[in-house]
């Protein structure tokens, strides 16, 4: 590189470093936003993707260890660091490399060196109680598997939650607050956010003045436990030990960060940034600690103030403004713009009249309405997902018109296996061991056997025995059982030896791996039988890229997309193609990956003159605004949602007490899916008013809205194409 630009880079380095970190300086210059706005009351730095999240953070990271080689740190465990630990590795392997050198040098960081970390000190933030330190699920496993290992951390320097010997948890507690103090406290932080605003395992609730202390989970902080505890029924009430919001304040100047990414974090994110600090957002004890900062994803950072001004469209501002007044659209006043700082700034900026918008937002709705009453006929529609029951937590209030007058094929790309806990599957081997026939298992054709629960389910009859003989059905391969009493005994050998030897949360042999995903798939195979859905109509294609590790591999053309193709191409070719069309979530998930499997698939040439649409749909995990382009607004009765309820308990006996709940609703998933149908359905009648509703005979009857987004094949690639930026390199 030029001696001249490199010396100007190095001015420009130190003029950064007397104002602050070299790489929040860059990455501030590099964003839209400012680095704080007057509504917000900690800085704020916003990126664009999960992806680019893991790198800030690693390189403020790395920037602070080259300043600070004797420092104190403290780092995140659980998926939210995924990236931030690929781009610690890849910093640290690729550090000499020109194309390294040059990316550091642009940002202000000068080392010729990866920093030096021998004399760091590690402190554990967080521990689930009690929890054996070796088990792969515990963070002190984590912790040594990837921090300590990229950092070349030495045991004498990690304070860490090893409870192999304790027997005073309080006692503990004090002992490690001392330990802490003892350094001098934790001088760099990164923490991600809960869904309740917890930091660590500061919950809603803990004073801000806690020091290291034991504290049993709530019900949110449970729920997002499950996976890494087997399940709820392990993390429920569940104890963890947790440094306190006080221990933060040892270090006479830490740098306290928050990475957070994904739509779902963003309610709690505009919380804890903009509103007073407050006990019940934990996370808004950033604002009384100097220097601290939110590293945030765009759609994290979609509800703050200053971004909603800037990026939200006219018709979502006219919409929200209605709902959060509780107004029908077109009678609002300019009286009520003055509600919010989003709203005003609109008001003062229109520069048309107020009526004539509110009347075209009007008119939208009603349009997205009609398209929803007119679906379509004699088409070919594939049906994607990634779970089992994503369909039908989504649209199955439309789906008897679309199977009695189209023609439909289903793929379900993931065999599921991760939501099957094994006191599930414990309790399923102890009826089978009980329960089983002969005739049904040897004789009778799997196609049989859904033929009979259909029956049996439209008859009011007892389905357990055949739920029962489905699964076994499913599962004799797994088994290589050729009568009754080859399948007892491996049933057996599931109960006493495989599962008694297994710890809460760790993952699954390859085999079991597959016996449960035959379980989840025989879940689906009954819903769609009961419809009278032939079985030749449902495709499990069990993409490889779900593995069941903490990070999964990102899905390929060749193993993931190709299987696809036979499915969509030729004879098969579709007119609407479904598709999980999620937001971005808390980085690379089974959603995302899906979708990008699906989007790979439709980009074969053979596809590229045939009109194809895309149907996106989403149910417990985000949902669609009514603002949204191209919607579909679809009507539901009551008896299709007590249908959905009583199907979905029923067929997904795996999900009836979800072992991985959602974090929003203590209950089947079904009950959540009902309940915002039901609340899209109020949000319409009040942006529309009553005497619209009661015009118009299919709204008045219905119970609820279902929400579909219409695309042409292009727009979903366009999207799709947005997405894959976020693709590891």
């Amino acid at each position: 590189m030029n001696k001249l630009i490199i010396l100007a880079l190095l001015v420009i380095t130190l003029m950064q470093k007397l104002n602050g970190s070299c790489v929040e300086n860059y990455y501030n210059q590099h964003s839209h936003h400012k680095m704080r706005s007057k509504h917000e009351k900690v800085d704020c730095i916003e990126v664009n993707t999960p992806r680019e999240l893991g790198k800030i953070a690693a390189l403020r990271l790395i920037e602070w260890l080259i300043d600070n080689p004797k420092g104190v740190i403290s780092l995140p465990t659980g998926k939210t660091p995924e990236y931030l630990i690929k781009h610690l590795t890849y910093f640290k392997k690729n550090w000499a490399s020109e194309a390294v050198q040059s990316e550091l040098l642009s940002i202000g960081i000068t080392s010729d060196q990866f920093p030096d970390t021998s004399n760091i000190k590690f402190v554990q933030m967080d521990e689930f109680y009690p929890i054996d330190s070796s088990q792969s699920n515990s963070f002190l496993y984590y912790i040594n598997t990837y921090y300590k290992q990229i950092l070349d951390l030495k045991d004498e320097n990690m304070i860490t939650m090893d409870f192999s010997s304790i027997d005073d948890p309080h006692l503990f507690c004090k002992e490690y607050e001392k330990k802490i103090k003892s350094v001098g406290g934790i001088g760099f932080f990164i923490g991600g956010i809960g869904p309740d605003g917890h930091l660590a395992f500061n919950m809603s609730g803990t004073p801000f003045e806690k020091e290291t202390h034991l504290t049993q989970l709530n019900y949110q902080s449970a729920a997002a436990a499950a996976v890494d505890l087997g399940g709820i029924e392990n993390s429920r009430d569940a104890k963890a030990i947790t440094i306190g919001i006080e221990t933060l304040n040892i270090h006479p100047s830490p740098v306290v960060i928050v990475i957070a990414c994904g739509e779902g974090k963003a309610n709690i994110i505009k919380k804890s940034i903009e509103e007073p600090a407050n006990t019940i957002l934990p996370a808004s004890a950033l604002q009384k600690i100097k220097g601290s900062k939110f590293y945030l994803t765009s759609s994290a950072a979609s509800e703050l103030t200053s971004r909603e001004i800037i990026n939200h469209t006219e018709e979502k501002i006219l919409i929200d403004l209605a709902l959060l007044l509780g107004k029908q659209i077109d009678l609002l006043t300019e009286d009520d713009f003055n509600t919010t700082p989003v709203s005003k700034h609109f008001i003062e900026n229109l520069d048309d009249d107020l009526v004539t918008r509110l009347k075209c937002v009007r008119e939208s709705l009603i349009q997205k309405i009609e398209k929803g009453l007119n679906l379509p006929e004699n088409n070919r529609v594939v049906h994607t997902a990634p779970h089992h029951d994503d369909v039908m937590l989504s649209y199955f209030a439309c789906m008897e018109h679309l199977l009695k007058n189209n023609s439909n094929h289903f793929l379900y790309l993931t065999s599921g296996f991760n939501s099957v806990s094994n006191y599930f599957l414990e309790e399923r081997i102890d009826f089978a061991l009980n329960h089983l026939h002969s005739d049904l298992l040897f004789d009778t054709s799997y196609q049989d056997l859904l033929n009979m629960y259909a029956y049996a389910y439209k008859s009011n009859l007892s389905l357990e025995t055949l739920e029962n003989a489905i699964f076994l059905h499913q599962i004799k391969p797994i088994s290589r059982a050729t009568n009754l009493e080859e399948m007892q005994d491996y049933l057996y050998w599931i109960k006493s030896s495989y599962l008694a030897s297994l710890f809460p949360g760790k993952k699954d042999s390859s085999e079991i791996q597959i016996l449960k995903g035959a379980l989840r798939e025989s879940e689906v195979d009954r819903l769609w039988a009961i419809d009278n859905v032939p079985n030749s109509s449902i495709s499990h294609l069990r993409s490889k890229f779900y593995t069941g590790d903490l990070f999964t591999p990102m899905p390929t053309k060749d193993r993931d997309a190709l299987p696809l193709l036979p499915f969509i191409t030729d004879d098969n070719t579709p007119d609407i193609v479904t598709v999980a069309f999620d937001p971005e979530g808390t980085g690379p998930d089974t959603h995302y990956k899906v979708l990008q499997v699906v989007a790979e698939a439709l980009r074969a040439d053979l596809l590229k003159d045939h009109k194809i649409r895309v149907w996106g749909y989403r149910n417990v995990w985000h949902t669609f605004d009514l603002s949204e382009d191209d919607l579909l607004i679809i009507p539901v009765n009551k008896t299709k949602l007590d249908e959905l309820h009583k199907r979905f308990v029923t067929c997904f006996s795996t999900q009836k007490n979800a072992s991985f709940p959602a974090h929003q609703l203590d209950g089947p998933f079904s009950l959540l899916s009902v309940k915002i149908q039901k609340e899209q359905l109020n949000h319409l009648a009040t942006l529309l008013g009553n005497k619209y509703i009661q015009d118009h005979p299919q709204l008045e009857s219905a119970s609820g809205l279902l929400f579909l987004k219409e695309m042409t094949k292009e727009q979903f690639l366009e999207s799709a194409k947005h997405l894959e930026d976020q693709l590891e390199k």
